[in-house]
């Protein structure tokens, strides 16, 4: 059974490289969502700013300090759960703050292996790979957004009526 809990705000990191790849986490079964690959992030406890969030989140789920992330796109997300405040946040990976835990696993510090502490996976894609694979649909959407195109420019032509009938 899969537990839902309060609706809160979302922070999650748009985490790309010098390859013009972004880091991606697919959901573990049994949870909200499962199967689908997003941002890695997640909700804002209390007393915490957005800010703090994404910072907090993003050590927990793959285990990288970010250094400097920006706000670079906020929006409502419809669910079958309610409506969720979502907030994106960008930097470019900064293989000098890899922990050397990361770096073990790793043979290239500019596509590091990160541990998947929270999803079943985490993948690096380019924007036209990611179009490929089950995205969350907001993801897709954002995909097709300036911010996103911005920082990674490999994206290519996003078709939306993919998503058309997926209910979450």
């Amino acid at each position: 059974m899969i537990e839902i809990k309060p609706v809160r705000d979302v922070a999650v990191i748009l985490l790309y490289n010098k390859y013009g790849e972004f880091l991606l986490g697919r959901r573990k079964e049994g949870k909200f969502a499962a199967g689908y690959y997003e941002l890695p992030g997640g909700k804002r406890e209390d007393g915490e700013s957005l800010l703090q969030t994404v910072k907090r989140e993003t050590l927990e789920e793959i285990g990288y300090t970010l250094n400097r992330p920006q706000l670079i796109y906020e929006c409502h997300v419809d669910y079958s759960i309610g409506q969720i405040p979502l907030h994106v946040f960008a930097e470019e990976l900064e293989a000098e703050n890899l922990s050397e835990a990361v770096k073990a696993r790793s043979s290239d510090y500019n596509r590091p292996n990160f541990p998947a502490n929270e999803a079943a996976e985490l993948i690096w894609v380019t924007g036209h790979k990611a179009l490929s694979l089950k995205l969350l649909p907001i993801m897709r959407a954002m995909l097709d957004l300036t911010p996103f195109r911005r920082l990674l420019p490999n994206i290519g032509p996003v078709d939306l009526s993919v998503d058309k009938d997926v209910h979450i």
